[in-house]
């Protein structure tokens, strides 16, 4: 049995290799750049490998500076306002149920965000809307994968291509 070392070594290797070319980040995400510094292979024992986690953690937590480099508020008040008074109206029109609850709950961050402004805006903030965040910036010509059923309300409006999949859970029960 493989010890999860290596595992985590394969698949880093596995998606550094295979994904090169990951598009644009028009948000200027500072989290998102945060890299773990060094390959496993680089890293000499356990505790050169608890600190490499402890040094990418920290930074990543570190949501105050993280959010002064970020340009999220101008990537969603000046460059897609008008899409997210958008999702907004169209929320005060769904009805509330498990079907609409996940985009109702982003369309209320998206309200707080429009009125309030750059305040509203922060690394909690994204955590909360970052599906609306994957659909605007998604390259209009490929159709976006999902599970989630938030996207079957942020993509149309953008004439975004996308198909979901079901999910983990109903492909296990599917399966039995």
């Amino acid at each position: 049995m493989q010890s999860v070392e290596v595992l985590i070594d394969e698949f880093t290797d596995t998606i550094q290799s295979q994904f090169r070319q990951i598009g644009t980040d028009s948000t200027q995400c500072a989290r998102a750049s945060i890299q773990l510094g060094v390959t496993w292979k680089d890293v000499t024992s356990k505790v050169d490998r608890s600190q490499t986690i402890a040094q990418f953690s920290a930074e990543f937590d570190d949501v105050s500076r993280c959010r002064n480099q970020c340009r999220i508020h101008d990537f969603l008040l000046t460059d897609h306002r008008t899409i997210l008074e958008t999702y907004v109206q169209q929320a005060e029109e769904l009805p509330k149920n498990s079907v609409s609850r996940g985009f109702l709950m982003i369309a209320e961050t998206l309200k707080t965000v429009l009125e309030q402004g750059e305040s509203a805006c922060s690394c909690k903030c994204c955590e909360r809307i970052g599906d609306v965040v994957i659909a605007l910036d998604a390259p209009r010509h490929l159709q976006l994968e999902h599970t989630d059923q938030a996207f079957d309300y942020l993509c149309p409006p953008l004439a975004q291509p996308h198909r979901k999949h079901p999910s983990e859970t109903k492909i296990i029960q599917a399966n039995r």
